[in-house]
């Protein structure tokens, strides 16, 4: 009999400690992280935010082992969290997704965290200095014969460490550039490709998955450009991006600027 109570009491409280963690992944609970997420998805020069459903996994996992007996119930909030989470993230960002492409609901959720809320910084600044490094030529003569901007206009920094002009041209001048792009018309899809790379696996997942239902690159990317607040932290990001994926002159910084100037005309003969 002791034993038979002792187990009774170990049931009712095992009971109660299962009911009462998941009672943290209930619908409104898991809104409301996401939400205070969506509020501070611009971290200039911050770390990115973990991903929560990569949080909520160890979590399903680790109480799936402990608690066997509940996996039912278990897996049926490990759902509507995720479901939840794919959910607010499609009404903030005017998204839609495609539930016929095949991926399960915990790889949806993960990429579509990753890439709208925990990276989201990164990939803004990511796409624009991808977009300007792989169209620097077309840039060019484009804001050139739109009398936006001169050859000469390139500063004496970019012109001393890269080693194309080009980009040195633009990073000079990334104040008129960036806010020239705000009149393109990107589709996420165009985003998402520049981002991680056409034809990666995350890029194939992404867009397969994420259809645009308004205009996601004018409503949440050039809204950092058009705001004074935040365009000035988005050009010196811009900037520093494009230096680390162009080649950079190997420069000794004792040199004046006639001294570069003659090496130049040097290793041109």
């Amino acid at each position: 009999m002791p034993f038979n109570s002792s187990n009774r009491e170990y049931e009712i409280l095992s009971d109660g400690e299962l009911a009462t963690i998941l009672s943290y992944f209930q619908p409104e609970y898991v809104i409301d992280i996401v939400n205070n997420s969506l509020r501070n998805i611009y971290r200039p020069y911050g770390t990115n935010m973990t991903n929560l459903v990569l949080s909520y996994e160890m979590n399903f996992n680790s109480k799936l082992e402990q608690f066997p007996d509940a996996s039912e119930e278990i897996n049926l909030a490990r759902t509507s969290a995720y479901n939840t989470i794919i959910s607010t993230i499609c009404n903030y960002f005017n998204i839609m997704i495609n539930t016929e492409n095949g991926a399960d609901l915990y790889t949806v959720a993960y990429y579509l965290y990753e890439f709208f809320i925990s990276n989201f910084t990164q990939n803004l600044i990511s796409f624009f200095s991808t977009f300007i490094v792989n169209e620097k030529v077309n840039l060019v003569n484009y804001f050139i014969n739109n009398g936006e901007l001169k050859k000469s206009s390139i500063s004496p920094y970019a012109k001393r460490i890269l080693a194309d002009q080009n980009l040195g041209l633009l990073i000079s001048n990334m104040d008129i550039i960036l806010p020239g792009l705000i009149g393109y018309d990107f589709t996420i899809n165009d985003i998402i490709s520049y981002t991680y790379g056409r034809n990666t696996d995350i890029a194939i997942l992404l867009n397969n998955t994420v259809l645009d239902r308004g205009n996601f690159y004018k409503a949440f990317f050039c809204k950092y450009i058009a705001d004074p607040t935040t365009f000035p932290t988005v050009v010196t990001m811009v900037r520093l991006d494009i230096q680390q994926k162009s080649d950079i002159i190997k420069i000794d910084l004792n040199k004046n600027e006639e001294d570069m100037e003659d090496d130049e005309d040097a290793s041109s003969i």
